[in-house]
């Protein structure tokens, strides 16, 4: 009895519900372990009056080491009988449930033989069905799962029929004709070499009567067609192939060495769970890209800002504790704010990103270096326009536009593809709070900080002429989205 596998706890639980656990409680003097290729095991028992061999396994196995049955007493099995318990184990693979062939053999006696040499003449005993109907969510996942662009693959020790029947009832064949979907079974990966193994995973989503070698035969075969793979196991077999998939994920009731060797542990044993956990993971990597693309078009202003007056010969518009104020608190707030950023809804639509695709790619790019340009020529206009008055006031100008303008696009820059007036003003909290956070500061340094900061007040047309020049940032950010999204989707 292994009590991590659920097999043989269904049939523990399935002997104790007959109340013939007693009976079959004899003292054990021998067990012939599972074997992936021999596909069955057996044990020899002893009591006073008999030795007995008991056998349970795969039923194409062990029916033809089957020389007898019980029809009640023992008789020789001819061939229609073998036909009728043949029809029966189709029907029952049809209707997707797991199938155990169960025998037993008498013994005069037991003195260490070779499995081969009891494991033979046995008498059929009956079948055992037993069944682990998928959850309804776990379909739904699946499905959301293909539209995510990953490929679900079944791996499976079970019969190529079960294994049809499963897969069709959970949906996972891409066309509705199951009839016309390849199932690959063990023996036939055997007759393939790597190349034709390639060749087939392009066409194949079930893989039945596998063992632990294939297992792991599959996922290499996988990796060197080009896919990132997640291999998700609970059996002690699963270990090695889990080890070797990109992403190990182990069932929280799996075997101790399965978890061992995962990447992550589903402790629900939900599937739903590890498509939420893809959904999260996109949706991370979509916060950081945000706070990152923010940060940096921020920064590249500030430097060509300075790279432009230094051309011009003019004096440096912004002090350095200017510089200090706006990249420490000013513009920390509405990045950190991207990190409260809620879900893309359409982040499970998307296909995934390539493995060595960079955090930030082409459309982001180019998305900084428009905000980079719009910045600085809406900073250089009021900066000029200050000096108009004197420096004092030029770099005031310059220090508040650039503010506003980068705290005014925390709005847009969440998105460099939808517009903000589809994410709504109001959808983040966290960043309404950094926006009034971020422009109180602002202008308590310029009406309340002179001394340290350098500042002057400003009246109320300067004031509104760089908070005007500042609404340049967020409105360019929103007219180039449609080119954004035209670059993203090629």
């Amino acid at each position: 009895n292994n009590n991590t596998d659920p097999t043989e706890r269904a049939m523990t639980a399935w002997v104790e519900e007959q109340k013939a656990a007693d009976k079959y409680a004899l003292p054990r003097l021998k067990e012939f372990e599972f074997n992936s290729t021999l596909k069955m095991m057996s044990t020899v028992h002893e009591d006073k009056k008999q030795v007995c061999l008991l056998t349970k396994g795969a039923p194409e196995m062990v029916l033809p080491k089957c020389k007898y049955l019980y029809r009640p007493a023992k008789i020789e099995m001819i061939d229609k009988q073998r036909k009728e318990i043949e029809a029966t184990l189709l029907q029952m693979a049809e209707k997707g449930l797991r199938v155990l062939a169960l025998a037993e053999r008498e013994l005069e006696e037991y003195k260490d033989q070779k499995r081969e040499q009891v494991e033979t003449e046995l008498v059929f005993v009956g079948l055992v069905a037993l069944q682990d109907p998928p959850k309804e969510e776990a379909k739904a996942a699946l499905q959301i799962a293909k539209r995510a662009g990953v490929r679900p693959v079944m791996i499976t020790g079970d019969n190529p029929i079960t294994a049809r029947a499963i897969a069709s009832s959970i949906n996972l064949f891409s066309s509705p004709h199951e009839d016309q979907q390849l199932v690959l079974t063990g023996a036939q990966l055997d007759e393939l070499d790597s190349d034709q193994i390639s060749a087939k995973i392009k066409d194949v989503q079930v893989f039945a009567r596998v063992n632990p070698a294939h297992k792991s035969i599959l996922v290499d075969a996988f990796q060197k067609a080009g896919y990132y793979v997640a291999m998700l196991g609970d059996g002690v077999n699963d270990a090695p192939s889990i080890k070797k998939a990109n992403v190990g994920v182990a069932m929280g009731s799996g075997s101790d060495v399965t978890r061992s060797a995962s990447d992550l542990v589903l402790l629900d044993d939900n599937y739903e769970t590890l498509v939420h956990a893809i959904e999260e993971g996109r949706n991370i990597l979509h916060r950081i890209r945000l706070f990152v693309a923010y940060l940096l078009s921020c920064n590249c202003a500030e430097i060509v800002v300075f790279i432009v007056a230094i051309l011009f010969n003019l004096p440096m518009p912004l002090t350095a504790i200017m510089l200090l104020l706006m990249n420490v608190i000013t513009d920390a707030a509405p990045a950190l704010a991207m990190g409260k950023e809620p879900g893309d809804p359409d982040v499970m639509n998307q296909p995934p990103r390539g493995i060595d695709d960079p955090v930030i790619n082409k459309p982001m790019w180019w998305n900084i270096g428009i905000m980079t340009v719009a910045a600085c020529v809406a900073v250089m206009v009021s900066y000029k326009i200050g000096l108009q008055t004197d420096l004092a006031t030029g770099r005031t100008m310059a220090y508040l536009t650039l503010c506003a303008l980068e705290v005014f696009r925390g709005f847009t820059a969440r998105s460099n593809q939808k517009s903000v007036f589809k994410l709504g003003f109001f959808s983040n909290k966290w960043m309404n709070y950094a926006v009034v956070f971020s422009m109180a500061l602002t202008f308590a340094t310029i009406y309340f900080g002179e001394s340290i900061f350098r500042t002057v007040p400003l009246g109320l047309e300067l004031l509104a002429i760089g908070l005007g020049l500042s609404l340049i940032g967020p409105v360019v950010e929103e007219l180039s989205k449609p080119f954004i999204r035209k670059m993203a989707k090629k």
